[in-house]
Protein backbone atom coordinates (compact mmCIF):
# COMPACT_ATOMS: atom_id res chain seq x y z
CA UNK A 1 0.00 0.00 0.00
CA UNK A 2 1.00 3.62 -0.45
CA UNK A 3 2.84 4.82 2.42
CA UNK A 4 0.76 8.06 2.08
CA UNK A 5 -2.31 6.83 1.55
CA UNK A 6 -1.75 4.34 4.49
CA UNK A 7 -0.72 7.48 6.94
CA UNK A 8 -4.11 9.27 5.69
CA UNK A 9 -6.42 6.10 6.78
CA UNK A 10 -4.30 5.44 9.89
CA UNK A 11 -4.91 9.62 10.75
CA UNK A 12 -8.74 8.89 9.87
CA UNK A 13 -9.29 5.74 12.09
CA UNK A 14 -7.99 7.98 15.17
CA UNK A 15 -10.52 10.89 14.49
CA UNK A 16 -13.00 8.49 14.05
CA UNK A 17 -12.02 6.81 16.92
CA UNK A 18 -11.74 9.95 18.72
CA UNK A 19 -15.35 11.30 17.50
CA UNK A 20 -16.84 8.25 18.36
CA UNK A 21 -16.07 8.33 21.86
CA UNK A 22 -16.80 12.27 22.39
CA UNK A 23 -19.85 13.19 23.84
CA UNK A 24 -21.86 15.18 21.39
CA UNK A 25 -24.57 17.95 23.59
CA UNK A 26 -27.67 16.98 24.11
CA UNK A 27 -30.56 18.45 21.98
CA UNK A 28 -33.75 19.57 22.78
CA UNK A 29 -36.58 17.49 22.58
CA UNK A 30 -39.90 16.68 23.49
CA UNK A 31 -41.37 12.48 22.90
CA UNK A 32 -44.48 11.30 24.14
CA UNK A 33 -45.66 7.75 25.24
CA UNK A 34 -48.34 5.95 26.42
CA UNK A 35 -51.82 6.41 25.62
CA UNK A 36 -54.39 8.77 27.28
CA UNK A 37 -56.90 6.90 29.16
CA UNK A 38 -59.84 9.32 27.88
CA UNK A 39 -60.32 10.76 24.72
CA UNK A 40 -58.97 14.19 24.31
CA UNK A 41 -56.74 14.05 27.49
CA UNK A 42 -53.47 14.67 26.14
CA UNK A 43 -49.72 16.68 26.91
CA UNK A 44 -47.99 18.64 24.20
CA UNK A 45 -45.40 21.24 24.27
CA UNK A 46 -45.88 24.41 23.13
CA UNK A 47 -41.55 24.59 22.96
CA UNK A 48 -38.55 22.97 23.56
CA UNK A 49 -36.79 22.87 26.82
CA UNK A 50 -33.52 25.49 26.56
CA UNK A 51 -30.96 26.24 29.20
CA UNK A 52 -32.50 29.48 30.98
CA UNK A 53 -35.78 29.87 28.54
CA UNK A 54 -39.56 29.07 29.96
CA UNK A 55 -40.24 25.74 28.80
CA UNK A 56 -44.34 25.30 27.98
CA UNK A 57 -46.40 21.73 29.16
CA UNK A 58 -49.85 22.25 27.20
CA UNK A 59 -52.74 20.60 28.55
CA UNK A 60 -55.60 19.18 26.47
CA UNK A 61 -58.78 17.61 28.54
CA UNK A 62 -61.15 18.57 30.99
CA UNK A 63 -60.89 21.58 33.10
CA UNK A 64 -62.64 24.14 35.19
CA UNK A 65 -66.02 23.71 36.38
CA UNK A 66 -69.11 23.23 34.44
CA UNK A 67 -72.79 22.60 35.35
CA UNK A 68 -75.47 20.20 33.54
CA UNK A 69 -78.91 20.97 35.21
CA UNK A 70 -78.78 19.25 38.74
CA UNK A 71 -74.83 18.05 38.50
CA UNK A 72 -71.80 19.84 38.67
CA UNK A 73 -67.90 18.61 37.47
CA UNK A 74 -64.89 20.14 38.90
CA UNK A 75 -61.88 19.26 37.06
CA UNK A 76 -58.16 20.16 38.44
CA UNK A 77 -55.14 19.26 36.26
CA UNK A 78 -52.16 18.72 38.00
CA UNK A 79 -48.61 17.98 36.04
CA UNK A 80 -46.96 15.43 37.52
CA UNK A 81 -42.80 15.68 36.73
CA UNK A 82 -40.54 12.92 36.99
CA UNK A 83 -36.88 11.64 36.84
CA UNK A 84 -37.88 8.18 36.19
CA UNK A 85 -40.17 6.24 34.27
CA UNK A 86 -38.94 3.68 35.00
CA UNK A 87 -39.79 3.03 38.34
CA UNK A 88 -41.56 5.50 41.01
CA UNK A 89 -39.80 4.08 44.60
CA UNK A 90 -40.36 0.34 44.38
CA UNK A 91 -42.93 0.68 41.66
CA UNK A 92 -41.68 -0.34 37.98
CA UNK A 93 -43.85 1.35 36.03
CA UNK A 94 -45.83 1.92 33.98
CA UNK A 95 -48.64 0.64 36.34
CA UNK A 96 -52.42 0.70 35.72
CA UNK A 97 -54.71 2.53 38.37
CA UNK A 98 -57.44 0.33 39.47
CA UNK A 99 -60.89 1.79 38.14
CA UNK A 100 -62.78 2.31 41.49
CA UNK A 101 -59.82 5.55 41.31
CA UNK A 102 -60.62 6.22 37.67
CA UNK A 103 -64.38 6.19 37.75
CA UNK A 104 -64.49 3.31 35.32
CA UNK A 105 -62.22 5.09 33.10
CA UNK A 106 -60.04 1.84 31.56
CA UNK A 107 -56.02 1.75 30.85
CA UNK A 108 -55.61 4.74 33.36
CA UNK A 109 -51.81 4.07 33.41
CA UNK A 110 -48.57 6.07 35.46
CA UNK A 111 -45.59 6.06 33.52
CA UNK A 112 -43.43 8.93 35.31
CA UNK A 113 -42.44 8.96 38.85
CA UNK A 114 -43.81 11.36 40.74
CA UNK A 115 -41.05 13.82 42.02
CA UNK A 116 -42.93 16.90 41.75
CA UNK A 117 -46.59 17.94 41.29
CA UNK A 118 -47.23 21.42 39.70
CA UNK A 119 -51.30 22.34 39.61
CA UNK A 120 -52.84 23.84 36.38
CA UNK A 121 -55.21 26.96 37.29
CA UNK A 122 -59.11 26.04 36.31
CA UNK A 123 -58.75 29.75 35.72
CA UNK A 124 -55.95 29.43 32.68
CA UNK A 125 -56.14 30.85 29.23
CA UNK A 126 -56.51 28.41 26.41
CA UNK A 127 -54.37 26.47 25.47
CA UNK A 128 -53.72 25.53 29.17
CA UNK A 129 -50.03 25.55 29.04
CA UNK A 130 -47.77 25.54 32.21
CA UNK A 131 -44.34 27.36 31.55
CA UNK A 132 -41.41 25.72 33.69
CA UNK A 133 -38.28 27.54 34.32
CA UNK A 134 -35.35 25.61 32.56
CA UNK A 135 -32.61 26.33 34.52
CA UNK A 136 -29.57 28.01 33.02
CA UNK A 137 -26.44 25.99 34.31
CA UNK A 138 -25.08 24.10 31.27
CA UNK A 139 -24.62 21.16 34.44
CA UNK A 140 -28.88 20.63 33.12
CA UNK A 141 -28.02 19.92 29.09
CA UNK A 142 -29.35 16.66 28.58
CA UNK A 143 -31.35 16.03 31.80
CA UNK A 144 -34.59 14.03 30.69
CA UNK A 145 -37.73 15.36 32.38
CA UNK A 146 -40.92 12.98 32.44
CA UNK A 147 -43.88 14.43 32.63
CA UNK A 148 -47.68 13.40 32.35
CA UNK A 149 -51.06 15.30 33.43
CA UNK A 150 -53.32 13.65 36.16
CA UNK A 151 -56.95 15.57 36.19
CA UNK A 152 -58.83 15.09 39.58
CA UNK A 153 -62.51 15.18 38.56
CA UNK A 154 -65.10 16.06 41.05
CA UNK A 155 -68.98 15.57 40.34
CA UNK A 156 -71.58 16.05 42.31
CA UNK A 157 -75.73 16.17 41.75
CA UNK A 158 -77.59 18.45 43.72
CA UNK A 159 -78.99 17.02 46.84
CA UNK A 160 -77.49 13.57 46.30
CA UNK A 161 -73.51 11.78 45.99
CA UNK A 162 -69.95 13.33 45.42
CA UNK A 163 -67.39 11.39 43.49
CA UNK A 164 -63.79 12.13 43.27
CA UNK A 165 -61.85 9.81 40.54
CA UNK A 166 -58.39 10.81 38.64
CA UNK A 167 -57.85 10.42 34.81
CA UNK A 168 -54.41 9.92 33.61
CA UNK A 169 -52.98 11.98 29.74
CA UNK A 170 -50.55 10.39 27.63
CA UNK A 171 -46.93 10.66 28.69
CA UNK A 172 -43.80 12.57 27.98
CA UNK A 173 -40.12 12.78 28.04
CA UNK A 174 -38.37 16.31 27.89
CA UNK A 175 -34.73 16.65 27.57
CA UNK A 176 -33.56 20.29 28.23
CA UNK A 177 -30.95 21.29 25.41
CA UNK A 178 -28.65 24.32 25.18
Amino acid sequence: MNPALESRLATIAMVATFLAGAALPAQASFTTFGAACLQGQAIGAANLPHLGQPFGVRYSGLIGNSFIGSSSQIASPFLIVGLSNTQAGSTPLPFTLPAAITGGATNCAVGVSPDATLALSPNAPFPFTLNLAMPSDPAFVGLALHLQWFTVVQRSIVGGPSTVHIVTSDAATAVIGP
